[in-house]
């Protein structure tokens, strides 16, 4: 029988699990919020208040960073060493379900169940730094219930319906000035810089790499 280095029990159940090898920390997210522990000897070092379910996380491959998803539909990056958050916390177009970088770092993906205000199913592009859409809403027909990144540059979604997609990643890594000034170029859609609202242009259609059924 195989036994575990160290067994930590939560107070509350496990909804999601990330670790990172680098910053040597495990984050467990569950109901009132995320912990975050130590990857060699399980010892809690922070604890991340929130009233919501923690829907999702995901720790940037190379930066001291946490993506945090809330079942209320909000997102947060979240600086595990300066102990504040990235970007200024935005809400998602629909529900968020399941979080994931891209391999370079530079963007991030939220998946989506239920429909957006345009009764779209989507998953979406962020920038790391600014937290705002960078490219076209990745379309599915039911909601988009996991998202992975690879090392080729793709991120690959999956739906209700078994649908499996893979679309480019999309950016290399960018200034977030850059990043602000390439948005209504790559998207068709500008960003109100206060509010951080999404206008969009004209309906939006995106089509991925590949596409598997």
């Amino acid at each position: 029988m195989n036994s575990p280095g160290w067994t930590r029990e939560i107070d509350t159940p496990i909804q999601t699990i990330a670790a990172s090898t680098r910053l040597g920390l495990v984050a467990v997210g569950g109901v009132g919020g995320v912990e975050l522990y130590g990857l060699r000897d399980g010892a809690p070092t922070e604890v991340l208040e929130d009233r919501n379910m923690t829907q999702s996380l995901a720790f940037h491959p190379e930066q001291p960073l946490l993506l945090i998803a809330n079942a209320s539909g909000w997102i947060a990056g979240y600086d595990v060493q300066r102990r504040q958050n990235r970007f200024t916390p935005f809400e998602a177009a629909a529900t968020p379900w399941a979080v994931a970088f891209s391999r370079n770092g530079a963007t991030f993906v939220v998946a989506c169940i239920a429909a957006d205000a345009q009764m779209r199913h989507v998953a979406r592009r962020y920038d790391v730094e600014l937290g705002m859409p960078v490219a076209q809403p990745m379309l599915h027909t039911k909601d988009v219930t996991s998202v992975t990144s690879t090392a080729g540059g793709l991120f690959v979604t999956g739906d209700a319906n078994g649908i499996v997609s893979a679309w480019p990643a999309g950016l290399e890594r960018r200034t977030a000035a850059e990043a602000l000034a390439a948005i209504a170029a790559n998207t068709g859609e500008t960003i109100d810089e206060e509010s951080g609202a999404i206008h969009v242009a004209a309906p939006a259609d995106s089509s991925p790499a590949a596409h598997l059924h």
